[in-house]
């Protein structure tokens, strides 16, 4: 099924009233199948999830969670940046163990921001081990500035008042860029 009918059969799921009840089993598959080969449609495979909630297994959570951990090995940044959010949609709580395993391998600026606004809106942040793994991570962003790759990171740190941000500020005392981002409180997360 391609992607047009893809979407086209999950719009008809959501909208033309079909009661999926008596068939959830069967079609938590199809979700999780299409989360992963059709990360675009992502949000309405999510609205069915919460249509459904109630008939929801954990089964399906595990397998969002363990596809994430692929995606994340395989660098595929988008799918993983989409599996993420479908995770926080559906309320799966993180474990500490999950979160800084997840930190530890992630590659990728964007992922790593949603990871630490799960992180920090969980108020896991202050368990050791990842209160740790976060005082690392600003004292690399410190070695950075606005030209690096990392500046969206450094701002979006910053811009959260994460752990130690105050530690940045000399990036945003120095940098018009970042003058004008603080300025007009831009952010680029929104979970």
């Amino acid at each position: 099924m391609g992607e047009k009918g893809a979407y086209k059969y999950l719009y008809k799921m959501l909208y033309n009233r079909v009661d999926l009840r008596n068939c959830w089993t069967a079609i938590e598959p199809f979700l999780i199948g299409h989360l992963l080969i059709r990360p675009s449609i992502s949000q309405n495979i999510v609205e069915l999830i919460l249509k459904y909630m109630d008939l929801v297994s954990e089964r399906l959570s595990k397998e969002i969670f363990k596809n994430l951990e692929i995606s994340m090995n395989n660098h595929l940044h988008n799918e993983s940046q989409w599996l993420l959010w479908s995770l926080i949609k559906i309320n799966y709580d993180f474990t500490v163990f999950e979160l800084e395993h997840l930190y530890k391998k992630c590659d990728d600026d964007i992922t790593k921001i949603i990871l630490l606004s799960i992180i920090y809106k969980s108020g896991k942040d202050s368990e050791e081990k990842l209160s740790s793994l976060l005082k690392e991570e600003i004292e690399h962003l410190t070695t950075f500035n606005f030209e690096s790759d990392k500046w969206l990171l450094l701002h979006e740190w910053y811009m959260n008042k994460w752990q130690c941000y105050k530690k940045l500020e000399p990036h945003y005392n120095r940098n018009k860029f970042f003058q004008a981002l603080k300025k007009n409180k831009v952010s680029f997360l929104l979970i």
